[in-house]
């Protein structure tokens, strides 16, 4: 099996995960615009965007993060594309496998909810009168699994190499 197939799967899951994401906020979504609480509000873009946008996001990465695996599967495997047989598995390959893995975990599993956050941000400065309390601490445990996610997956093989030199 390429390798390249392999972290397709890997991307194309992910995909699912937003699927499920966008699913659940588009319920959500259509529980709000249905209470009686919204009807009082005009319907502008301004509230359009606060009700559908971030179910409208991840229903847009999980449809681009299904039809680029393969494109971005091909760009993130060396050239050329090696065929992956159990026994010829290192475990230098095996650790960075695991540490792609884990970051990719992070990075992508925390992106749509600090996008989301970004969201919120931008809809508190563009409606001052909104009276919401923004908790640091919320932001910041989206923010910073997302980004040490990214940097677990560009440093997962030289974290491959150490853990397999020990």
């Amino acid at each position: 099996m390429k390798l390249s197939v392999l972290v397709a799967v890997v991307l194309r899951l992910f995909a699912l995960w937003w699927l499920v994401l966008a699913l659940g906020g588009t319920l959500a979504s259509v529980a709000m615009v249905r209470s009686p609480v919204s009807h009082s509000a005009p319907l502008d873009l301004l509230n359009l965007l606060m009700f559908w946008g971030a179910p409208a996001f991840h229903l847009a990465a999980a449809a681009a993060a299904w039809g680029a695996a393969h494109f971005l599967a091909r760009r993130l495997v060396a050239t050329p594309d090696p065929t992956v047989e159990v026994s010829a598995l290192t475990p230098q390959s095996l650790y960075t496998l695991g540490a792609m893995t884990i970051g990719l975990y992070f990075a992508l599993g925390h992106l749509a909810p600090m996008f989301n956050w970004l969201h919120f941000l931008a809809l508190q400065r563009a409606s001052p009168t909104t009276a919401t309390h923004l908790d640091f601490y919320e932001v910041t445990s989206q923010v910073i699994p997302c980004l040490a996610g990214i940097a677990t997956f560009l440093a997962a093989p030289r974290i491959g190499r150490s853990l397999a030199a020990q």
